[in-house]
């Protein structure tokens, strides 16, 4: 979660860093909307649910090489009775050309 006093966090989880900031850096927060939050949770070496508002999301990698991600494939959806039902698939101009998720 993130507060006024902490716009931005880095958080490890498998082998990548999640830089994580508020979606309206710089911005006050509207009086009613809750603090940018996320979870995230891993499912595999390279794969990643992840749930929230308010944030943007970069992903650093923690393996050898150079330390650059990229996003291959990202879904919005939900759950339904245990099993993932895919919405639309996000590319370019909504991932930062691969570079970021926006919650």
């Amino acid at each position: 979660m993130l507060e006024e006093l902490t716009p931005s966090q880095r958080i490890r989880v498998g082998d990548y860093t999640l830089q994580c900031q508020r979606r309206s850096a710089g911005a006050p927060p509207e009086p009613q909307s809750p603090s940018p939050h996320g979870i995230y949770v891993t499912t595999g070496p390279e794969e990643f649910y992840t749930a929230g508002s308010g944030l943007i999301v970069t992903f650093e990698p923690h393996t050898p090489g150079a330390p650059i991600a990229g996003l291959g494939t990202v879904e919005e959806g939900c759950f339904v009775e245990r099993r993932w039902v895919r919405g639309r698939s996000l590319a370019g101009e909504d991932t930062g050309q691969g570079k970021n998720v926006t919650l």
